[in-house]
């Protein structure tokens, strides 16, 4: 069973966001430069078909980290 706290409108404070604390087993930090730019080239394709961890040129698997940045191929 989940342990559930519904949300009271009271302040609960400001969202802290600890940018570069990444768990390096499961990635080796943030995106460089030029993998943002092999990304963006794709344009407004968000998925593509088999539309899973397995589909090429998915800007959603780019994203995601399913797929290389550098070619779009998926399976890293």
């Amino acid at each position: 069973m989940f342990n559930r706290q519904l949300c009271t409108g009271e302040s609960e404070g400001p969202l802290i966001r600890n940018p570069g604390n990444y768990d390096p087993s499961k990635t080796d930090g943030l995106p460089r430069a030029q993998e943002v730019e092999n990304v963006l080239i794709l344009g407004d394709m968000y998925d593509t078909p088999n539309f899973d961890t397995s589909a090429n040129q998915s800007y959603r698997n780019l994203l995601e980290g399913f797929a290389r940045t550098d070619n779009g191929v998926a399976g890293k």
